[in-house]
């Protein structure tokens, strides 16, 4: 697979979870009386994400709603790299606008990439301060 195909693979996963956290984020705050309802129906849809772009390995999910959504700023814009690791193959996200970096782990099973895990790491503005890396939760 060419590198431009896995940034998209990367893209289309954080490009479909922030735009379900900006529609679920809305009725969480405006239906607090049914904020278990809201969960529910946000973890169905977040179920059919993970299928069809994560491995299948036992996970422990967090089904979080965030504003901004959690994957802010992973964009077009974003700075890129590509890099193979072994029989894995790792992009990773610098984000300027956002105080947060993050590093996916593509894999190829059966045929199809699919994205294995996920580091984040936060950094001030000017990146003068840098964090290390920490896995994150899907």
């Amino acid at each position: 697979m060419e590198e431009q195909e896995l940034i998209q693979l990367v893209l289309d996963f954080t490009r479909e979870m922030n735009d379900l956290q900006a529609v679920f984020y809305p009725k969480l705050r405006q239906d607090r009386a049914n904020t278990a309802q809201v969960f529910a129906q946000y973890q169905v849809q977040a179920d059919g994400l993970y299928t069809r772009y994560l491995t299948r390995k036992k996970r422990n999910y967090y089904y979080g709603i965030s504003y901004p959504p959690f994957f802010q700023g992973v964009t077009d814009s974003a700075r890129f790299t590509v890099e193979q690791v072994k029989s894995r193959w790792v992009v990773e996200v610098l984000i300027e606008e956002v105080t947060r970096d993050f590093r996916f782990s593509l894999v190829c099973r059966s045929g199809v990439w699919r994205i294995d895990s996920f580091k984040q790491r936060y950094h001030s503005i000017g990146r003068e301060i840098v964090y290390g890396w920490l896995y994150g939760n899907f």
